[in-house]
């Protein structure tokens, strides 16, 4: 095991690590293992955004516009695109 130090630790998120511990009846330092343990296995490492992501954010539809009419006949068009998500999901 190693042993971790922090300086300048904000009181303020001590108090919350204290609250939560008391709340879950674990140490500080219990408390703080899970909630790293919790953090880095879900979050870590970051997903990186893919090339398109960067270009076009998802709130932003511009890239509708660049996408070329298929052969088959369909007509590719923002509702098109919703519907075919919400089906997706279900």
């Amino acid at each position: 095991m190693y042993t971790l130090t922090i300086d300048n630790f904000p009181p303020t998120l001590h108090a919350r690590l204290q609250d939560m511990a008391r709340h879950n009846q674990c140490s500080v330092t219990q408390q703080i293992l899970t909630v790293l343990e919790q953090y880095l296995t879900t979050s870590w490492p970051p997903a990186s955004p893919t090339l398109s992501e960067t270009r076009f954010p998802k709130t932003d539809r511009r890239w509708l516009s660049t996408v070329k009419p298929l052969a088959v006949g369909i007509t590719i068009t923002e509702e098109w695109l919703d519907q075919a998500k919400e089906e997706g999901r279900e």
